[in-house]
């Protein structure tokens, strides 16, 4: 199982952890004051060149990069890397990543390739509190349908999770449906990967890139569903199955992963080259500030 509990890292690769992250520190929801940020905060990434992922556990940030089907990455506050870990099972283009207490679960995209080619380890998800399990596409005809096409065709692709009660909600980039993001309710546990219900949600006809808790509602990255050199776009949703509200925040093309510093700070990372082994550009992050955002009480 993939223990994201920090003293084990440590006496597995021999790497110190940062003093101030308590061994099962789980995430905290952000507390409500929003300290003032340095000007230009962010870099370039070192170990991972394609970023698709990201959540913090304590003060340590957890990268996923699609291209890397072993471990994940581990970096301190700086973004500089602290460890990497090696994962339970192969999970090929790993695209979203969910913090439950001190368990991680890894999420693969579930898409065909580019060609349209069966890719069995990206139909993987690493439940710590469950073993393994692929998602039952059987409960949404829509991505019954859409199963056989590569992604930039309108296939199947996973790129947002977030727990919503005990399920796993995934968010689509593909397909739409009737131009509506798709975001699958799946179980876990003794059902795992079986569909309980499906939600269509309207981000101008834009598929999800990712999908995080954030005061007591949900932040979405919105981008094209096929490959496209499109800005993409921030939404805030009080529930998935509430009207979304689009903030004015603007994000780079390829942003993968989001996750909050605080109540008004944003940390992102964006893909790099997006040439498959080659790393000529490597992947970068980012601290942005966005407006205040109130959930809806209904």
């Amino acid at each position: 199982m993939v223990r994201f509990v920090l003293a084990l890292w440590a006496c597995s690769r021999g790497v110190s952890a940062p003093a101030s992250a308590p061994a099962t520190a789980p995430v905290a929801p952000p507390p409500a004051a929003a300290p003032a940020l340095p000007a230009a905060v962010g870099g370039l990434l070192t170990d991972a060149c394609e970023p698709s992922a990201l959540v913090r556990i304590g003060d340590t940030w957890i990268i996923g990069d699609n291209e890397t089907e072993d471990r994940v990455f581990a970096y301190d506050g700086a973004m500089r890397p602290v460890a990497s870990r090696s994962l339970a099972r192969a999970v090929e283009d790993v695209e979203a990543l969910v913090v439950d207490g001190t368990n991680l679960i890894v999420v693969g995209s579930h898409s065909r390739n580019r060609g349209g080619k069966e890719k069995p380890n990206r139909k993987v998800v690493i439940d710590e509190a469950g073993g393994s399990f692929a998602v039952d596409l059987a409960g949404c005809p829509v991505c019954v349908a859409a199963e056989p096409l590569g992604p930039n065709e309108g296939g199947v692709n996973i790129e947002g999770a977030a727990l919503v009660g005990d399920a796993l909600a995934l968010g689509l980039r593909s397909p739409l449906d009737g131009g509506q993001a798709l975001v699958l309710l799946v179980a876990r546990g003794a059902e795992a990967g079986r569909i309980e219900q499906v939600l269509r949600i309207p981000l101008d006809g834009a598929g999800i890139r990712d999908m995080i808790p954030f005061r007591d509602g949900y932040l979405v990255i919105a981008g094209p569903a096929a490959d496209a050199s499109t800005p993409h776009t921030l939404w805030f949703l009080s529930r998935l199955d509430s009207p979304p509200q689009r903030l004015p925040v603007t994000l780079p093309t390829s942003t993968e992963g989001i996750w909050p510093l605080d109540a008004r700070h944003l940390r992102y990372v964006v893909d790099g080259d997006g040439m498959p082994g080659a790393c000529v550009t490597p992947g970068s992050w980012a601290d942005i500030e966005i407006p205040d955002v109130q959930p809806s009480r209904k």
